[in-house]
């Protein structure tokens, strides 16, 4: 939080998962839990909070403060409606392996590349495709365990705090392209921890799901693999 205020989503997280294990969990006593909680604040405040808290009062640079960039800017997007930019799962608009950082709007399918190269062109488009291809499933397998895991009851306490802290950071994600649509608005950067808790939750998804388990983990193994090999072959 000292260098990046947005990492004041966590404490959020960690504030949704103590209401809801507090609801879930009778033997908890509220006093207990409130006290515990003021102590977390207590530390957690001037710690994390104390560099943006000076530029206040110093500077009167208000929290969150974001540097505004001007609209006449070539990274603008903002003239592209917003069903083309965020509510569109797929771009309508004709996209190379490699991400534009100058021309591109649609957020999905520029996070989906740009997760992976980041804003460079490695030039070998034919090995990207699989590196491509191999992250859309593994990002369709995190998402279908979630959904498993969101379905089985007994599974919620197993994805607290990261489930939280996973529609948090892309709800405010979403929220921060609206308000500044920018290409560098959608870069990854800003919400790497979903590949952490992604991961996780394809592995919890395996364990909960007994059907399917098998074609889950082979799929999982063989596109993993296949991201790896060829990250390998562009990075190396």
């Amino acid at each position: 939080m000292m260098t990046k205020v947005s990492a004041a989503l966590f404490a959020v997280a960690v504030a949704v998962t103590v209401i809801v294990k507090f609801l879930i969990d009778k033997d908890l006593k509220f006093s207990k839990v409130l006290l515990h909680a003021l102590i977390f604040i207590v530390l957690l405040l001037p710690l994390g909070l104390w560099h943006p808290i000076r530029n206040f009062i110093l500077f009167q640079q208000p929290l969150g403060y974001v540097a505004p960039i001007p609209v006449t800017n070539p990274l603008f997007n903002g003239d592209i409606s917003l069903l083309e930019r965020i509510f569109l799962p797929f771009s309508t608009e004709a996209v190379g392996v490699y991400v534009d950082v100058w021309t591109e709007y649609n957020l999905w399918t520029y996070i989906l590349r740009n997760s992976l190269f980041g804003e460079y062109n490695f030039g070998v488009s034919g090995v990207a495709v699989f590196t491509v291809a191999a992250n859309f499933v593994l990002i369709v397998l995190s998402l279908v365990s979630l959904v498993i895991l969101i379905r089985r009851r007994r599974s919620i306490e197993s994805i607290l705090p990261m489930l939280p802290l996973y529609l948090i950071q892309l709800a405010f994600f979403i929220y921060f392209n609206i308000k500044y649509p920018f290409g560098c608005s959608m870069d990854f950067r800003y919400i790497v921890p979903l590949f952490f808790i992604g991961v996780v939750f394809i592995g919890l998804g395996f364990q909960r799901s007994e059907k399917h388990s098998k074609i889950f983990e082979y799929t999982a193994y063989i596109s993993t693999e296949v991201l790896c090999i060829t990250s390998v072959i562009l990075f190396i």
